[in-house]
């Protein structure tokens, strides 16, 4: 056989498996860390399966025209099936669903009995230490993914399973194809760990910058920004559906005066805790509620799906407000924090989704003008219950 041939079809079928399965790689990080879709967050184990198990296909398809049509092997070594051993271990590893599960030892078993000319008990005891090391595989995913060690000595153990079975499957290559096969598979082994690595260590620190964009560090609350996003996002789907949505701004009272009494760090714990009594609150509602930190110490509750009902945001403001006055802290157990409150809800005449903010603000400073510890809803500022005083 020309020298010259087979390394340039060696050379050549490594590229082109590297770039498939890189390619692959992109996919597959993309879809297991898209965050945006509802649907892929209730089935995103299954659909990635579904999705491995269609890539595992074009292999096998590609490896049968390969071995059928072809006058001489791709590569003249068994180059897909160090695509498949590649595949299927980094699916099991970084899909840890039963889903996977299943389809990771379903497709090593369809390809064992398809290819097993002449049975023998060797060949089936390999096969069952295959099926076992898969399975170790998916139950120590996360030991495996520690790093780069624990995740060659995985791989490597089904590696050498895989070739022995292949032996005894395939006509046997000589000592130039086995170097071949060895040296390809650790190429493509090393790229693909690296950029799969690079690829999900880049997704995990865009979601930081994404959640630190959105969030409050001090009170771990949705900050304005997310804020702003929402109620546009509301007030859009209000014009499409109809979908009412109430806001309840608050403010909580005298804090100027905490902090130059009790320094800032006071004021911090002051800022977390009020939080905290707000958000257990907010999490027991009977309606789709989000809580914002919209302000340096003011705070927006967005309630969703709302009815015409002003007994009940008489209700829920009231108990918003006592279960901040309800707060004992460390640093003065006489301290009482309380807040004032204007509650407002979206309008069929509003222009903008920006509209029923600033009427809510507005019932906020009502509440202010009437001596602090106030409710004001929809313009109507109620009495003072002794609770709260």
């Amino acid at each position: 056989m020309d020298t010259n041939l087979i390394i340039i079809s060696y050379l050549s079928s490594l590229m082109a498996n590297l770039i498939v399965l890189l390619g692959f790689i992109s996919i597959f990080v993309w879809f297991k860390e898209q965050t945006d879709s509802r649907w892929l967050k209730q089935h995103r184990g299954g659909f990635l399966a579904v999705l491995g198990v269609a890539f595992l296909l074009f292999i096998h398809t590609e490896a049968w025209s390969n071995a059928h049509l072809s006058q001489a092997l791709i590569g003249f070594h068994w180059t897909y099936l160090n695509m498949e051993i590649l595949a299927l271990y980094n699916l099991t590893l970084e899909n840890s669903s039963r889903w996977q599960l299943a389809s990771t030892v379903g497709l090593t078993g369809l390809w064992f009995f398809m290819n097993m000319k002449i049975w023998s008990w060797p060949a089936v005891a390999v096969f069952a230490m295959l099926v076992i090391v898969e399975g170790c595989i998916y139950v120590g995913h996360r030991w495996l993914t520690k790093g780069m060690m624990t995740y060659q000595l995985g791989f490597w153990v089904a590696a050498v399973l895989v070739f022995v079975i292949a032996t005894l499957i395939y006509a046997h290559q000589d000592i130039y194809s086995w170097l071949r096969q060895i040296s390809a598979l650790l190429i493509l082994d090393l790229f693909c760990y690296l950029y799969g690595r690079a690829l999900i260590n880049r997704m995990i620190l865009n979601n930081l910058f994404e959640h630190r964009a959105m969030y409050d560090e001090l009170t771990k609350l949705r900050n304005f920004g997310a804020f702003d996003h929402d109620l546009e996002h509301l007030y859009q789907q209000f014009r499409t559906t109809g979908e009412r949505y109430a806001l309840y701004e608050m403010d909580i009272d005298h804090f100027k005066r905490i902090n130059d009494t009790y320094g800032h760090p006071a004021g911090n714990v002051v800022l977390k805790k009020v939080a905290e009594q707000l958000n257990q609150v907010v999490s027991n509602l009977e309606f789709r509620a989000r809580i914002y930190r919209t302000g340096g110490e003011e705070f927006t509750v967005i309630l969703r799906d709302i009815q015409d009902d002003s007994e009940r945001a008489e209700a829920i403001s009231r108990e918003l407000q006592q279960a901040v006055a309800q707060l004992r802290l460390e640093f003065d157990a006489q301290l009482r924090i309380t807040l004032s409150l204007g509650e407002e809800r979206v309008s069929e005449t509003d222009a903008n989704y920006l509209e029923a903010y600033k009427r809510a603000d507005q019932y906020l400073y009502t509440s202010k003008y009437n001596g602090r510890n106030a409710i004001t809803l929809r313009g109507h500022t109620l009495e003072r219950l002794a609770a709260t005083e």
